[in-house]
């Protein structure tokens, strides 16, 4: 069997029966300057989010030995 993942920044708690996200949160770089959750999503949180996302990428495909 190989191995599946999951990879979101969306808290699972917030999730209804079917797995649909039911929170307010930004979804895409548009989003940078609004507000969410009491604070503005700034484009250093941003890439922080999404520099995460590539270095779990990079350490699933490194485990699947693809370079």
């Amino acid at each position: 069997m190989k191995n599946q993942y999951r990879v979101t920044k969306y808290d699972p708690s917030l999730r209804d029966t079917t797995g649909a996200y039911t929170g307010c949160d930004w979804i895409s770089r548009s989003d940078i300057g609004r507000m969410f959750d009491g604070g503005m999503l700034s484009e250093t949180v941003y890439l922080n989010v999404e520099n995460s996302y590539l270095s779990a990428m990079r350490s699933f495909l490194d485990e699947a030995g693809i370079e």
